[in-house]
């Protein structure tokens, strides 16, 4: 089951709207493309009402849509209508820098290719298994990142790829797989 969404490329941010996550970047740059684009972006958090009034500001409200928090089971099948997950961290502190956030995942398991911040952990996942493109600070803002979103529609090849990399992807980095290693661990532990 997927859920629809009005809207041809659907763009997509979850996790907590915080300061330092791209947000205001991903609403800018949904301002700079076209109609066939809407943002979905679920959760909720410290700057959620003024992404609101900025987004309504920018006449954007029927195409950056706010899901609000989402159960997870339910998350999965917004994640499933997208066709970019975004994860686009400042590197603000430690605790940002070495992130490993949980919608990495979650868009791999849905088989969506991301844009990420070129933060260390991130970056070595979406390097490896080749599931999408990290961006440079020099290259996290909004004409650059609308300009490579519409490249990525006149070469779909490169989306196509990158899809196929995460279904590889997916089958390697789940919960089934990394159970066997936390087993190992405990066990070493434990004996």
């Amino acid at each position: 089951q997927v859920i629809k969404i009005k809207g041809e490329r659907v763009l997509m941010y979850q996790g907590a709207l915080n300061v330092g996550r791209g947000l205001e970047l991903l609403v800018d740059t949904i301002s700079l493309l076209d109609e066939r684009y809407v943002l979905l972006l679920a959760g909720s958090g410290d700057i959620e009402n003024n992404l609101k009034a900025r987004t309504k500001n920018m006449k954007l409200d029927n195409r950056v849509i706010f899901l609000g928090k989402v159960p997870a089971e339910k998350l999965h099948f917004y994640t499933l209508a997208a066709h970019l997950g975004f994860s686009l961290e400042e590197d603000m502190g430690l605790n940002y820098r070495y992130a490993l956030p949980n919608k990495l995942f979650d868009y791999i398991q849905a088989h969506v290719p991301v844009i990420c911040s070129a933060l260390p952990e991130i970056e070595k996942i979406v390097l490896h298994y080749k599931v999408g493109r990290c961006l440079s600070k020099e290259q996290l803002n909004a004409n650059y990142l609308a300009a490579f979103i519409n490249s990525l529609w006149a070469n779909p090849e490169q989306l196509s790829e990158w899809k196929e990399n995460c279904k590889i992807a997916a089958e390697e980095l789940n919960w089934e797989n990394e159970k066997l290693k936390l087993k190992q661990i405990l066990k070493e532990f434990i004996n």
